[in-house]
């Protein structure tokens, strides 16, 4: 959820899976906080990578897979048992985006859990 509150607060409604919390707070509340406090809009660009490891699997919508930093354009899967399993998520760099009905090895736009400029 996101929302303008009666006062002009934002609001912003997470996930309660913790993994997806943190990607959609990465991928949407972070980039709309850093907008309202003056930053650039292209400070938050994701990087186009590789992924060392393609999952052949396909859903009909996006798909956000933590992964691990491999080189400076390349990435590999970290197996995941879901949303909940936070051990695996903490072993990556960040995560890349797959849209509805792809897989392969991309290039896909990868998100790195740091936002520094």
């Amino acid at each position: 959820l996101g929302a303008i509150g009666p006062k002009g607060q934002a609001v912003f409604g997470l996930p309660g899976n913790p993994v997806s919390g943190m990607i959609t707070a990465r991928r949407m509340v972070i980039p709309a906080l850093r907008r309202a406090a003056g930053y650039r809009i292209t400070e938050d660009r994701p990087v186009m990578v590789r992924i060392t490891n393609p999952d052949p699997s396909v859903l009909k919508l996006h798909w956000w897979r933590p992964a691990r930093r491999t080189g400076a354009d390349t990435i590999e899967l970290i197996h995941s048992q879901g949303s909940g399993d936070v051990v695996s998520t903490a072993a990556s760099d960040g995560f890349v985006e797959l849209p509805p009905e792809t897989s392969g090895p991309g290039p896909w736009a990868f998100y790195p859990w740091s936002t520094n400029p």
